[in-house]
């Protein structure tokens, strides 16, 4: 795979990549690290620009509530060679054959094989700074104290990675309890490059602290340290030619420098590592609430030109995601996006800002609109349906309150309590209406009973009167009495049993 990726770089270190669609994020570090120029499509940057900021996000919880001393300045400065010295490694110098270095020139300082304290932080021995990104190293003597060692400051290693390590560096800065800043330089790069590294020095301290004044506010927590200086070196004399350049930050940082050696082989104007860390440990902190805004982003012009052209895509993306529903998507989108947003850089605060909480909103304002329209219209399959994807959406947005799940839950009881209320109603209603039927249906049998007994007593009476006027007119014909008596009796049994008829 090395040697795959090695041809690739070496065959197309240009403004085109030959990566392909199925490269993984490690691939994509490999062959960055290897040429900062490789373009990439801005799905790989995302990617890698991700990987990257993972494998930050695993150390700086390494610096939650503690002391974070940041060792800054350029490549080659003897960051994380001082770092180790500082731990207590013991050190040695080795000639570049035997460390298999092509080309060099010096002899370096590395930790010996047999240190009792192990190697904290890589060195690195090339041209090319070692580390790639910021790393937080704990001190094994202070549990209180972490070193961020952070890669060569005017160092680039592309767009991708540059954004990565300024949001790992204020994500470290946001953890920590505490900062204190101790920059590097070695005396070589002070004296014959002395306008170089006046302007780095400036730049250092106007990107980091925001400006001259900043610094010189916190300057009692910071330190300039030079290494590599002749043993007889006087540290007077180095701050009086500190004093003397005419640069602002160096007339700050002239009583802040300090001379050392990792070999100790300096004389008494050299700070051993004991006064190191005695001086450090006497310094006063900036506290994590000022050192979080202070310190500034360092990004290159092209940097900032591909932050905004990733920040334009995600925002895309986050919408696109929404609209589809696709919560787990919107979600990754967004949590890029809070991570660029550590960076303060002013379009993304405004697009955020502006498009992306406007719009997230919207979108958890119309879904909650359209469950409680569902919900007023009692159907409730389609408001659960809905309210398990809100659910959802808070789920994967948990710190952006979108929606009121406690309201929208009381919505969909009291909507099932009234409809439980109107199916209570409906059935009363529907059970009075079948008692009047019924009684109803009584009624008209009781009347039609009352009618037939009144027209029986009207045919009993017509017959009583017609058997009357029988035996009246029989008495006129002069007729026995039995006769008339049978028929009177007669009668009077046809009128009993017309009246059981009627009762029965």
């Amino acid at each position: 795979m090395l040697l795959f990726l090695g041809t690739i770089v070496l065959g197309s270190c240009s403004q085109s990549h030959q990566l392909g669609v199925d490269a993984n994020p490690q691939e994509l570090l490999t062959a960055k690290l290897h040429c900062p120029n490789l373009d990439l499509s801005t799905t790989e940057s995302i990617s890698l620009i991700e990987h990257c900021a993972q494998l930050g996000e695993q150390n700086a919880g390494q610096a939650n509530n503690k002391e974070a001393v940041a060792i800054l300045g350029e490549t080659g400065t003897g960051k994380s060679t001082s770092i180790n010295h500082w731990m207590g490694c013991h050190m040695e110098l080795r000639t570049p054959e035997e460390l298999g270095i092509q080309g060099g020139l010096e002899d370096v300082i590395v930790v010996r094989p047999d240190s009792e304290r192990p190697e904290a932080t890589s060195i690195g021995h090339g041209t090319v700074s070692h580390t790639f990104m910021p790393q937080v190293v704990q001190d094994p003597n202070y549990d209180t104290r972490v070193y961020l060692d952070c890669p060569g400051f005017s160092d680039n290693r592309g767009a991708e990675i540059n954004i990565a390590n300024a949001i790992n560096t204020r994500r470290v800065l946001q953890q920590a309890q505490s900062v204190k800043a101790v920059f590097l330089t070695s005396y070589q790069e002070l004296l014959a490059g002395r306008g170089s590294s006046i302007r780095a020095m400036e730049k250092m301290c106007s990107q980091l602290f925001g400006g001259i004044d900043n610094l010189r506010n916190h300057q009692n927590a910071v330190l300039l340290g030079i290494n590599r200086a002749p043993r007889q070196t006087r540290l007077h004399s180095i701050r009086a030619y500190c004093t003397q350049m005419g640069s602002p930050a160096m007339q700050i940082l002239a009583n802040r420098t300090f001379l050392y050696d990792p070999l100790e082989r300096g004389r008494a104007d050299f700070w051993s590592r004991e006064r190191f860390l005695a001086e450090l440990g006497q310094m006063p902190c900036i506290p994590q609430e000022v050192a979080s805004n202070l310190f500034q982003t360092v990004l290159t012009d092209s940097d900032k030109t591909a932050l905004q052209r990733i920040v334009r895509h995600q925002v895309s993306e986050l919408r696109r995601a929404l609209e589809q529903s696709d919560y787990p998507a919107a979600s990754r989108c967004w949590n890029l996006l809070k991570q660029l947003r550590i960076i303060e850089n002013d379009e993304i605060a405004e697009l955020m800002e502006g498009q992306v909480i406007p719009h997230m909103r919207t979108h958890a304002a119309e879904r909650t609109a359209t469950l409680n329209g569902y919900a007023s219209q009692h159907d409730f399959t389609e408001a659960e349906r809905l309210l398990v994807s809100l659910r959802a959406l808070n789920e994967f947005f948990p710190d952006e309150d979108l929606v009121d799940l406690g309201n929208l839950d009381a919505t969909l009881n009291a909507a099932r309590e009234q409809r439980t209320a109107q199916q209570e109603a409906k059935e009363k209603a529907r059970r009075a209406e079948e008692k009047a039927r019924r009684t109803q249906e009584e009624t008209h049998r009781v009347q039609e009973a009352i009618v037939r007994e009144r027209r029986a007593r009207e045919e009993l009476e017509q017959r009583i009167n017609h058997l009357e006027r029988a035996l009246e007119e029989e008495k006129k014909s002069n007729k026995n009495n039995i006769l008339g008596a049978a028929i009177i009796g007669a009668a009077h049994l046809a009128g009993k049993a017309i009246e059981r008829k009627i009762s029965e």
